[in-house]
C-alpha cells in the first residue's frame, strides 16, 4: 500500500542516497533544489548593503565615512563579499550533489554515503556559516539609518560598523556581486533536476 507520505515513500521505496538522506542527513526534508534557491535568497539580502549605505542620513555619512559610503573601501563591504562567495560555493556543492544524484545510476552505500555529507557540509556553510556572516553584516549597515546616535552607541561599544580597509572592494562590488551570485543560483536552480 503506497503512503502518501513522500519522504516515507522515499525511505521505503527511494535510491540508496534518497534512503540514507532522508533517514539520516541534518536537512533532508528540503529538496536539493530548494536549498540552492535559499541560498539565492541569502545572497540577495548581502546585496542590500549598496541601498542600505546608499540611503545612510548625511549626518552618519559625515561623521563616520568622510566621502561617498557606496564607494569607499568599508570592511562591511568585504565581509559581504566573502560570505557571498562562501554561500556561492555551498550553493554550487549542492548543485553538483544534485546532479551526481539524478544521474539515475545505482550509488553503493559509501558513494550515497558520501553525497549525504558534502551535502550536509554544503548546507551547514551556506545556512548556517554564511547566512549568519551575511545577515549580521547588512544589519550593522543598517544602524546608520537611525541615526549618528544609534552609531555613537555601536562605536563606544566598540564596534565600528564604516570602517574603512586596505583591500579595494567597495559596497557597489560586493552588492554586484551577490546580486549576480544570486541570479546564477536562480537560474541554475531551475535547470537543476528535483532531487530530493
Amino acid at each position: 500500500m503506497p503512503s502518501d507520505d513522500p519522504h516515507a515513500e522515499r525511505i521505503l521505496h527511494g535510491s540508496t542516497y534518497e534512503r540514507i538522506r532522508y533517514r539520516n542527513a541534518m536537512t533532508g526534508r528540503w529538496s536539493l533544489t530548494r536549498k540552492v534557491r535559499w541560498c539565492g535568497y541569502l545572497l540577495l539580502s548581502g546585496s542590500l548593503l549598496f541601498p542600505i549605505l546608499a540611503s545612510l542620513p548625511a549626518p552618519v555619512t559625515e561623521g563616520y565615512v568622510g566621502t561617498d559610503p557606496t564607494s569607499a573601501p568599508l570592511g562591511l563591504a568585504l565581509s559581504v563579499l566573502l560570505f557571498a562567495l562562501l554561500v556561492s560555493a555551498a550553493g554550487v556543492g549542492l548543485l553538483l550533489v544534485s546532479s551526481r544524484a539524478a544521474r539515475g545510476e545505482a550509488l553503493t552505500e559509501p558513494e550515497a554515503w558520501r553525497l549525504v555529507g558534502i551535502e550536509d557540509a554544503c548546507t551547514c556553510l551556506g545556512f548556517v556559516t554564511g547566512a549568519i556572516g551575511l545577515l549580521v553584516t547588512v544589519a550593522v549597515a543598517a544602524v546608520g539609518l537611525f541615526g549618528p546616535d544609534a552609531v555613537d552607541r555601536l562605536v563606544a561599544a566598540g564596534v565600528n560598523p564604516y570602517l574603512t580597509v586596505g583591500v579595494p572592494v567597495t559596497p557597489a562590488t560586493a552588492s554586484l556581486v551577490a546580486a549576480g551570485a544570486a541570479i546564477a543560483l536562480f537560474s541554475l536552480a531551475a535547470l537543476a533536476e528535483p532531487v530530493g
